[in-house]
């Protein structure tokens, strides 16, 4: 369900760092991570060769709102 596809991901529970869920993402066949979390900054950065990048939980429910309407 992940192999080859753009994972955006909730970072609210504190249990896993960024570098896990990145991790977990890119072992599972993703190609990238859209991270929500309004801790980090909103703006894409190079966290390894893996593409991520972090949204605020304000921007999430648009995103949601446009992937549920291209199913």
């Amino acid at each position: 369900m992940i192999k080859g596809k753009i994972v955006l991901c909730d970072n609210d529970d504190d249990s896993y760092s960024f570098y896990d869920k990145e991790y977990e993402v890119q072992s599972l066949g993703g190609i990238g991570l859209v991270l929500v979390d309004d801790k980090m900054s909103g703006v894409a950065s190079n966290y390894n060769e893996f593409p991520l990048t972090v949204i605020s939980s304000k921007d999430a429910p648009g995103i949601l709102s446009y992937l549920n309407s291209t199913k």
